[in-house]
């Protein structure tokens, strides 16, 4: 009498074949919560968007004290009858005929993340504004609400997007400048401490640093108009060669700054009980400086790269102002009007420029936890 051979089930295959690398993802899930790095980075998150969250209410709450003048537009044009019932209506809208704590919770659920639909244009139904109705809707993620005098109906996420890209150019091309102008040159001045290139070096900081940054764009401008780069920048007519006075600007007046820490933190590690340690080993001075030196004190300012970077969505008002440049930089100061303030697109920019500034902060932490090996998380 034979026997049959042993066959396995398919089913039961896959199905251990499941089991096993469900136990394998537990297990790293286990151990990524015993990590000390990443218990630290989930903390660093969960601060900060307990901080947004904080900043996100103060300015509801602060901006549901000034009038309401902002928030109804240019009412000019309307009877007296008219604007009452357009105060109305857009009171309705807004939810300013519910109490303060349910339009902070409304205010809460359009800021989460998650796609809902609102309505972007709303038209009267008949001359007598009797009734608001919605012409106009879209899906957005998050919800910050929608300009009712700058870009009538157009909501703060897209004014943002439209004039943030010639922004983050200028900005981050003159940051990257920056950095490889500046860090070398800092470098030379620790190198050649208390010698001619080291005072050169320090008169044209002090000499950049007392000049005011709003009276040299003015003088780049006018160097501009003289050789034939003066102008607005339009971004129809792509005349992108506008840009190199701006972008010179910022460089000549970021670079003093960035070098002077730079040689301030090389000049504080070449005295360190490492650095006299390689000198009596016998290592040349560029070995010190490039491979000891600049890396120990490198640290300090790793953590500027991120907030550098992030920061330049916002742009620069003083620089955008003096060319013309249709960026973010302006986008605040012009909604914040005495006369015609745009009080959504306030509170929607700041709560973008805060959630800005509070991933610049956490990136740079992480940043430095992974560059400094001093640190240690781990008890």
């Amino acid at each position: 009498m034979t026997s049959e051979p042993n066959t396995i089930n398919p089913v039961e295959e896959t199905e251990n074949k499941f089991v096993s690398i469900m136990k394998l993802i537990w297990k790293k899930i286990k151990s990524l919560f015993k990590n000390p790095t990443f218990i630290y980075i989930m903390k660093r998150i969960g601060s900060g968007l307990i901080t947004l969250f904080l900043i996100a209410t103060v300015v509801f709450l602060l901006l549901r004290m000034v009038p309401k003048t902002g928030y109804y537009g240019d009412m000019t044009k309307m009877s007296e009858t008219a604007q009452e019932i357009y105060k109305a209506a857009i009171d309705k809208e807004m939810g300013f005929d519910k109490p303060v704590i349910v339009q902070l919770l409304y205010f809460w659920w359009d800021i989460l993340p998650i796609p809902r639909e609102y309505c972007l244009a709303n038209k009267f139904t008949d001359n007598t504004f009797t009734e608001l109705v919605c012409s106009k809707s879209k899906v957005y993620i998050m919800y910050l609400g929608k300009s009712n005098i700058y870009e009538l109906n157009k909501p703060v996420t897209e004014i943002l997007t439209d004039r943030m890209g010639i922004s983050f150019a200028i900005s981050i091309i003159s940051t990257i400048l920056t950095y490889v102008i500046a860090y070398p040159f800092g470098v030379l001045m620790a190198k050649n401490k208390g010698k001619l290139f080291d005072k050169i070096g320090n008169a044209f900081i002090v000499l950049n640093l007392a000049i005011p940054s709003l009276v040299f764009y003015f003088i780049i401008w006018i160097f501009c108009l003289e050789i034939g780069l003066g102008g607005s920048y339009s971004p129809t007519e792509k005349n992108y060669y506008l840009l190199i006075g701006p972008i010179f600007a910022i460089v000549f007046l970021s670079v003093p700054g960035t070098a002077m820490w730079v040689r301030r933190f090389m000049v504080d590690e070449g005295d360190a009980d490492y650095v006299k340690f390689a000198r009596s080993k016998g290592l040349t001075e560029n070995r010190i400086m490039f491979t000891h030196v600049l890396r120990n004190a490198m640290v300090p300012l790793v953590r500027n790269f991120p907030a550098a970077f992030i920061s330049s969505i916002i742009g620069s008002y003083y620089v955008e102002m003096v060319w013309s440049i249709p960026g973010t930089g302006s986008l605040m100061i012009k909604a914040m009007d005495a006369t015609k303030p745009d009080c959504s697109l306030v509170q929607g920019l700041t709560i973008i420029y805060a959630a800005i500034s509070m991933i610049s902060f956490i990136l740079g932490d992480i940043v430095t936890v992974f560059a400094d090996p001093r640190i240690k998380l781990s008890k």
